[in-house]
């Protein structure tokens, strides 16, 4: 908080801005032709409504994170993607008391939240600002939202999933043992429903595990089915919110936050002349059960005896929740953002004073220990440096590594080990959109410039997108000089608009038979030359300017 404080109003975070990263909606690495892609989205998988990004506080009046200053089951409702697993989770999350309030730390109402998700029983920061997806025509919310759109809880929570799985296609259809440990879950079962329902001492621990209006524990129950009907959804995961014995009938009340597929049978919300009707009372003229507060007009759930509950759905899932400041080895003073940025990266050299440059892997690990005011260490992966790193020269160290979360720059040696005579270069560099660019070198010189971002497969399968630029000027100098450009790849044909520290440009040029690069960039006044070679993958260019 103290962070985003310092720096405006309206805090962004740069490592996954959706404005700029196409990416974030969905990785397309992992297609290798354009026709794995065409089929992807022939089968409605990776192709989304036309949308654009803004942010909540400049779509919504007065938002809020909770409502009356805490979440409520029926704030959850589903968007147009199939991480319904995901609503039904934080729904039944919603109505345990604290623990949706302990995932989210940290937040500014109007502009920033900060969430702790746990995976694989560790805890991870995830720091998201409120720029959020909207569908185009409707000018609503493409992903998940909540009833009252002035709430941004449900939104934010599930943005930082996405953040924590890279991006938002990733969580869509989970494991789904996987996704309830992943708020902080243990004693993850699964219960058949074909073993229970048949054995009469079985159902009754179940029954008695439920959430009641007598008993609220700790634990969230959620089912499916492969083949259900009476109105329910096939392979959809509906959420238990409570159980209740409601005069000598084991009633349990299910929820959908996708707000269809809602149960047709005994003692639904469309029965309310036959079981219910000797318990009806009229309440804001609404059809109204006093004994259990609940209107049977309303959509956000429903109700269902317990054998048809084992009978119509395959699957009951649970899993016992604790809060965050429960957990071993959790220390919530240490800088959440740190574990963003774990991993290995791509390091490009430009060497001074020579035409050949270099790609190597580079891993780093930035720890939660800070070493004074907004700073990390940093170091290699390994064990204890016993389990040194390669690259193309041999083993090595990261050592004496610092990254300031204020002034987004970094330090580092890379110390190699009985390897190039045990050699020793200095990393000096600053961190914006996504890279890593600096000077390398000597404690006393300076051998040239790198650029290094987090390394990945292929960028994109289409070249067309946001392009990032860094000019290296002379040693003595030893300023970088960054733009963006948005180039559009028409078979050999480039063009595009962009800007740097100059002004707006306009990019026209194209990709020669040879590999080779060339394009003009047209200021309002001047111009100025491009042509160079594509290096290592056709996502990385060196190119000279005149």
């Amino acid at each position: 908080m103290s962070l985003v404080n310092n720096v405006n109003d309206e805090y962004k975070v740069l490592e996954w801005d959706i404005q700029k990263d196409r990416n974030i909606l969905c990785d397309y690495s992992q297609f290798l032709t354009k026709d794995d892609l065409k089929n992807a989205h022939e089968n409605n998988r990776y192709s989304y409504p036309d949308h654009f990004s803004e942010r909540i506080s400049k779509t919504v009046t007065n938002p809020r994170f909770f409502s009356d200053t805490s979440p409520k089951p029926v704030d959850v409702k589903q968007g147009i993607r199939g991480d319904y697993w995901l609503h039904a989770i934080i729904s039944a999350a919603a109505s345990i008391p604290g623990l949706i309030e302990s995932i989210a730390v940290a937040r500014k109402e109007d502009s920033y939240a900060s969430n702790l998700n746990s995976l694989k029983d560790k805890w991870v920061g995830i720091v998201v600002d409120d720029y959020l997806f909207y569908k185009t025509q409707e000018r609503t919310l493409l992903f998940s939202e909540c009833k009252d759109p002035r709430i941004t809880w449900v939104p934010l929570l599930e943005k930082a999933y996405a953040k924590c799985h890279n991006n938002y296609e990733n969580i869509y259809g989970r494991c789904m043992p996987d996704a309830l440990v992943g708020f902080g879950g243990k004693d993850y079962k699964a219960y058949k429903t074909y073993v229970i329902k048949h054995n009469p001492a079985k159902k009754d621990k179940l029954w008695n595990s439920f959430p009641s209006d007598m008993k609220k524990n700790n634990s969230i129950f959620v089912c499916h089915g492969e083949s259900v009907g009476c109105g329910l959804i096939s392979r959809h995961v509906y959420s238990i919110i409570r159980a209740v014995n409601f005069h000598n009938h084991r009633l349990v009340e299910v929820r959908n936050p996708w707000e269809h597929g809602e149960w047709k049978g005994s003692w639904s919300n469309k029965r309310y002349n036959q079981e219910w009707s000797p318990w009806i009372i009229q309440k804001d003229n609404k059809h109204y059960i006093e004994k259990l507060n609940y209107f049977l007009n309303d959509h956000d759930s429903f109700f269902m005896e317990c054998d048809d509950l084992l009978n119509q759905f395959d699957i009951i899932e649970r899993c016992y929740y604790t809060s965050p400041a429960t957990h071993n080895g959790l220390d919530l003073t240490n800088k959440l953002t740190s574990s963003w940025w774990n991993g290995e990266y791509n390091i490009f050299y430009a060497t001074l004073g020579q035409d050949e440059s270099d790609l190597s892997i580079l891993k780093l690990k930035f720890s939660t220990q800070q070493l004074g005011d907004s700073t990390l260490s940093i170091t290699s992966h390994g064990n204890n440096g016993i389990a040194y790193p390669k690259d193309g020269i041999g083993t090595y160290i990261i050592d004496e590594g610092k990254f300031n979360l204020s002034s987004k720059t970094i330090t580092f040696i890379k110390r190699y080990v009985n390897c190039n005579g045990n050699v020793v270069w200095n990393y000096r560099g600053q961190y914006k959109h996504k890279l890593f660019f600096g000077t390398w070198g000597t404690h006393y010189q300076s051998f040239g410039n790198f650029i290094m971002k987090r390394a990945v497969k292929v960028e994109s399968l289409s070249l067309t997108g946001i392009w990032h630029g860094c000019y290296f000027y002379a040693l003595d100098n030893q300023a970088i000089d960054y733009y963006l450009m948005n180039l559009n790849f028409n078979e050999n044909v480039i063009t595009g608009p962009g800007t740097d520290s100059v002004g707006g440009f306009k990019i026209n040029g194209e990709i020669l038979p040879n590999g080779s690069v060339g394009f003009i960039k047209v200021y309002t006044t001047h111009s100025w030359n491009y042509f160079g070679q594509i290096f290592g993958s056709e996502n990385l260019w060196k190119m000279g300017y005149y």
